[in-house]
């Protein structure tokens, strides 16, 4: 007997959506960075989260370090969204308790402001943005050897907009591609004239 095709004597139910985090574990989640950044005055680099989140009790158990990550970087997202909106205010119960505790994470509605059309700079460590943009980070040691410019860089990348550091990482891993390509391309040529000049001495 055929079987019965999707939407027959009615509407087809939707998928039901899975949920990975749970919103107990959301909760968790943020009440470890807040505690995180209260104790040490910024929030956790990317290697620092599972440590932050030792002993919340998550409901998801096992987690990578680049689950969590992202998981914290669209809470962090939604958060400046909301600042964005302007309606921190619209919530009560839970969802007020996770802008309270995001707000003691990542900054609060005037800070958000400061950011040029809605768009807003958070400093980062650069460990994590080397976990983002490894090329960029790579090159910024290779642009000056001044001690002094150098930590003015590095303070000024950790400032940078998600977009535009992308945008270079891809610029600066092109270049790099090239010049392993030069150089492969230099000793195989290298090798190619050394064979031919043994072999004319036969």
């Amino acid at each position: 007997m055929a079987a019965p095709q999707p939407g027959a004597g009615g509407r087809g139910k939707k998928p039901a959506v899975v949920r990975v985090w749970s919103e107990a574990d959301e909760m968790r989640i943020l009440e470890g960075l807040a505690a995180y950044a209260a104790a040490h005055g910024a929030p956790p680099a990317r290697s620092k989260l599972h440590a932050a989140l030792e002993g919340r009790g998550m409901d998801k158990a096992e987690f990578t370090v680049t689950e969590i990550y992202e998981k914290v970087r669209r809470l962090r997202l939604k958060y400046y969204d909301k600042l964005r909106r302007s309606t921190p205010g619209d919530d009560d119960g839970q969802e007020a308790r996770k802008y309270e505790l995001s707000k003691a994470i990542w900054g609060d509605l005037q800070l958000a402001k400061k950011g040029a059309q809605g768009s807003t700079r958070v400093r980062r460590g650069f460990e994590e943005l080397q976990g983002l943009f490894p090329c960029l980070a790579a090159q910024l040691d290779k642009i000056t050897n001044d001690e002094v410019l150098v930590p003015v860089l590095k303070r000024a990348f950790e400032l940078i907009d998600d977009e535009e550091a992308g945008q270079l990482d891809a610029k600066v891993k092109k270049q790099m591609l090239m010049e392993m390509n030069m150089t492969m391309d230099q000793t195989a040529l290298k090798k190619e004239v050394l064979e031919t000049l043994i072999g004319s001495m036969d």
